[in-house]
């Protein structure tokens, strides 16, 4: 709270009691007021400066923006309209009310746009950005902010240029990204001076001088102290003397640089010059600030009850005008003072109601994330439940065609999927989300190619066993085709099932292996006499000394249903060629020609790829199909154990 009041309050004004020059100021502009008769200009140039006299007032201050607004309304004056909503927006920033101030700041915006009122406009534009920043809306601040700084770069607006590089120093040093946050003070200084403005000089100065200590700018920060002290100083006709929070931030601001480099003579004489400005200052809020550097000055130097005293009159201050949060933030400090002289248990008192406090806010920090934790987890959990509905629809109109296969696929599936989304936090379920929505792509797209593939072969065999239950095959020779037909089919769609149960149980680790130690070089030899024939014959070109032997300790059963499928002749005459080389107890076996390799595959075939693909790797090695001069080749490796020699 007192961080957001400095940033801003070059732009905006306090809440507070007025001064007695500023209710001077007031009395005669009533006077004046109640001496205008009828509706004129010279009676909004009157309220306007009552709006502006009675910021200290935030209800005073209301009730004139309102009373201007309704007169410039009814002289439809465009000028005095933009400066009533200016003011109604001031104070509905400083009442913090973040629905009041963005409506309002729309209004203006555009008003003042319209009237080409620019540095209004830019005025109320960085109003509602600034408070984009109070309201952590970092990412559309952002935005916001560089939009602002190109319009007014466009408009050729230096007093936009000023007002939005500030707005975006602000998000940076919010965002802590404090070092773009001093170049971009650093660069828009020379425009301020050109410009000419002194509030928007003195908002710069005092933000670098904030800035500099936070990244550790020692001889930046003291550069510019002195820098900014000889400006002020320099003010024409003593101008200096209006800028006296300035002038306390300044001095605070040496003490604080001298403090910290342990320089205890400049130190106090910087504090001694704070001290003769502080009774004409009326913020409260600067002389927090000029306290707690004090209090710290007071404590290098070990004068424990001076600290106390400046301590304590900062907390009665935080108190009425931050929150209980910057309030106990100042405990600890009053604890190690009170320790210093002496007195532990008022010291252990003040640790303790710290200690309390933010335990109180940590636990309610937790119990807000634990709620908006629990909200999301709703929300992605009734997602979830209504994708299971539709899932479990697709799964019910595909079980009619394929029987369990679907139902045990999609249920490995879900279970998978739904596992793994509820052991993630969330900070990773926006990613599960979306992963959940690519794999139901995939699915869908793996369940259409495999019913495109089933749907041919399953309807031929219904419609086959649909002729011959209505004896509609006339000779003996044509219900002997049917009959014939109706096994081929069914054979291979009771292959592709099994093909893809055994891709599901793969896929979800379920599989049983018989891991043994096995000879591959005769499993290779067995399947290649098993699918070789006189129209498709297969060659094996060993690359190894005769009479060896490969020992590896895998599945021998699953391994040679690899090979019988690797070895599987396409349904052209074809000559299979199998090379096998062995280096570093790898088995290198390289296969032309087969069926498996074909550029563009049926849907069982790419399951059946698969397949072999994860049982290799499983038993740690490689399977890969590529294409060499309009030849497809398939490359798989297999570990050895031993070599035997025989």
């Amino acid at each position: 709270m007192i961080t957001r009041l400095l940033v801003f309050f070059c732009l905006l004004a306090l809440p507070g009691a007025l001064s007695a020059q500023e209710n001077n100021v007031r009395d005669s502009l009533l006077v004046r007021l109640g001496t205008t008769t009828g509706h004129n200009e010279e009676r909004m140039e009157v309220l306007n400066a009552l709006a502006k006299t009675t910021f200290g007032n935030l209800e005073e201050c209301r009730k004139y923006a309102e009373d201007l607004l309704a007169e410039a309304e009814h002289q439809n004056n465009g000028y005095y309209k933009c400066q009533a909503y200016l003011s109604q927006l001031l104070v509905a920033y400083n009442s913090y009310k973040a629905d009041e101030v963005q409506r309002i700041a729309a209004i203006l915006v555009g008003l003042s746009r319209q009237e080409k009122l620019y540095d209004i406009m830019f005025k109320a534009w960085r109003c509602s950005i600034d408070f984009m920043i109070l309201s952590q809306d970092f990412e559309r601040n952002e935005k916001e902010a560089k939009r602002m700084l190109r319009e007014a770069e466009r408009l050729n607006s230096a007093a936009g240029v000023l007002e939005a590089s500030q707005a975006l120093s602000n998000l940076y040093r919010a965002t802590y990204r404090k070092e773009q946050a001093v170049e971009v003070l650093e660069d828009v200084l020379p425009l301020a001076y050109q410009h000419g403005d002194l509030a928007t000089i003195m908002n710069i100065w005092q933000q670098l001088l904030f800035v500099y200590p936070e990244i550790n700018e020692g001889p930046k920060w003291i550069e510019a102290l002195r820098s900014f002290e000889a400006y002020i100083y320099n003010l024409p006709d003593n101008g200096y003397r209006t800028e006296l929070p300035m002038l306390l931030i300044l001095y605070a601001s040496y003490v604080d640089y001298y403090t910290q480099n342990e320089d205890w003579e400049r130190a106090r004489a910087a504090l001694a010059k704070g001290e003769g400005f502080y009774p004409e200052v009326n913020s409260p809020l600067y002389q927090i600030i000029f306290d707690r550097k004090a209090c710290g000055y007071y404590c290098g130097t070990q004068q424990y009850e001076k600290a106390l005293g400046k301590i304590d009159k900062a907390l009665a201050s935080v108190k009425a005008l931050s929150s209980e949060q910057d309030y106990y933030g100042i405990f600890p400090l009053k604890a190690f003072i009170l320790y210093k002289l002496g007195r532990y248990a008022e010291a252990a008192d003040h640790y303790r109601e710290s200690i309390v406090y933010n335990d109180h806010l940590q636990t309610g920090a937790i119990g807000k994330q634990y709620e908006e934790l629990k909200r999301n987890f709703n929300s992605d959990q009734q997602q979830l439940e209504a994708a299971r509905f539709r899932f479990s629809l697709q799964l019910y109109m595909l079980i009619l065609l394929i029987l369990a296969l679907l139902v045990v696929g999609g249920f490995i599936f879900y279970v998978f999927r739904s596992h793994r989304t509820l052991r993630r936090g969330e900070a990773e379920m926006r990613v599960v989300t979306r992963r959940m929505e690519l794999a139901n792509e995939a699915k869908n797209r793996f369940l259409s190619n495999v019913s495109t593939t089933i749907r041919g072969p399953l309807n031929a065999v219904v419609e086959g066993s649909m002729r011959l239950a209505s004896h509609q095959a006339g000779s003996r020779s044509e219900q002997q085709r049917l009959t014939q037909d109706i096994r081929r089919m069914s054979a291979g769609l009771l292959k592709m099932i099994n093909d893809i149960l055994d891709l599901s149980r793969l896929e979800a680790g379920m599989m049983r292996f018989d891991m043994r130690d096995t000879e591959v070089s005769s499993l290779l030899a067995g399947a290649a006499s098993v699918a070789g024939t006189s129209a498709n014959r297969i060659e094996i070109r060993p690359e190894y000394p005769d009479n060896t032997l490969f020992m590896a300790d895998l599945d021998a059963a699953r391994l040679q249903q690899v090979f019988e499928t690797l070895l599987m002749p396409p349904k052209t005459r074809s000559v299979i060629v199998v090379t096998v080389r062995e280096a570093d107890k790898v088995l290198h076996i390289r296969v032309a020609g087969s069926a498996l390799a074909q550029g563009q595959p049926p849907q069982d075939i790419v399951i059946r790829n698969e397949i072999n693909r994860m049982l290799v790797t499983r038993f740690g090695g490689s399977y890969m199909i590529s294409e060499e001069a309009g030849v497809g080749l398939i490359n798989l490796t297999i570990p050895i154990r031993k070599v035997i020699r025989v």
